[in-house]
């Protein structure tokens, strides 16, 4: 049987199984790029701060039902004088 990929936006709810899918993410993958050691507590502390008030930003990939991936997208702030790139992150629980 072939699994089922799905992906819905975030609900209020979600927040708890994103902030874990960002936390375990971020310290998988992304800190090999950042020199200084990190503390796991900061990570999922800032995970979970930013995904309980952003979470309306991010979509929840589920493989299956069970929840397996996220994808953070917000437009872009500009000021007068500059402007930026988008603000786009995607993570997948890793496995």
């Amino acid at each position: 049987m072939n699994p089922t990929l799905s992906i819905r936006p975030a609900r209020a709810g979600d927040a708890p199984t994103l902030a874990r899918i960002m936390g375990e993410t971020f310290l998988a993958d992304q800190a090999r790029y950042i020199p200084e050691p990190l503390d796991p507590a900061s990570i999922r502390d800032y995970s979970r701060a930013l995904t309980a008030r952003r979470w309306q930003a991010i979509a929840l990939a589920e493989l299956d039902g069970t929840p397996a991936g996220m994808i953070y997208a917000e437009a872009p702030r500009s000021t007068p004088s500059t402007s930026s790139p988008p603000s786009n992150a995607a993570a997948s629980a890793p496995p």
